[in-house]
């Protein structure tokens, strides 16, 4: 878990990067959401390697993919959450932390009796396929904020150029010879 901690936050900061953090926040989240697909594998494995009492090596398998599924992607969801909203990194990080254990506990209240209902394995597959449709909701929601935020980011250049060509084009030539030196000249629209 230490590892894939580490992990997630250096694929975290390294999509924060790329996709940029002013620009689209969700963009951290990219990698460590596709490597949490691991978690779901993790549940299948652990799930029926009980149901079938295979070798305890094989649940152990389960257990360190879920694990390392859900390791990975804390740190990306922590970071995104601080960074999305700065002036309340604490009360956003305490809310999502309460969020988490009231699902576990009520998890934990309706699994008992459904696990002795199912049976183990279908169980797990019941977890599981939970457990990908969140990824799924998720996965499709940051895709579409970083769409959004692409787009947002070609109109707001596209501005900028029209209106520099405009004003350069209006100018006097000692007007236009200074705005020229200026490289930091640029229209901010938030």
């Amino acid at each position: 878990m230490f590892t894939a901690s580490l992990l997630g936050g250096r694929l975290s900061d390294k999509a924060g990067k790329y996709y940029g953090d002013n620009e689209c926040p969700e963009g951290r989240l990219v990698p460590s959401l596709a490597l949490s697909i691991l978690s779901p594998t993790g549940l299948i494995i652990y799930g029926w390697a009980f149901h079938y009492k295979l070798h305890v090596s094989v649940p152990i398998i389960g257990q360190v993919l879920l694990s390392f599924g859900q390791s990975i992607l804390e740190p990306a969801v922590s970071a995104y959450l601080t960074i999305k909203k700065q002036e309340a990194a604490s009360a956003v990080s305490a809310a999502n932390t309460f969020l988490n254990l009231c699902a576990a506990g009520a998890l934990v209240t309706v699994g008992v009796p459904l696990h002795n209902v199912m049976g183990t394995g279908p169980y797990f597959s019941l977890m599981c396929g939970i457990n990908i449709v969140t990824i799924t909701a998720a996965s499709i929601l940051v895709y579409k904020r970083i769409r959004q935020a692409r787009h947002t980011a070609k109109q707001r250049n596209g501005m900028t150029l029209k209106l520099k060509k405009h004003q350069n084009s209006t100018m006097s030539p000692k007007n236009r010879d200074v705005v020229a030196k200026d490289e930091y000249h640029d229209i901010h629209w938030f």
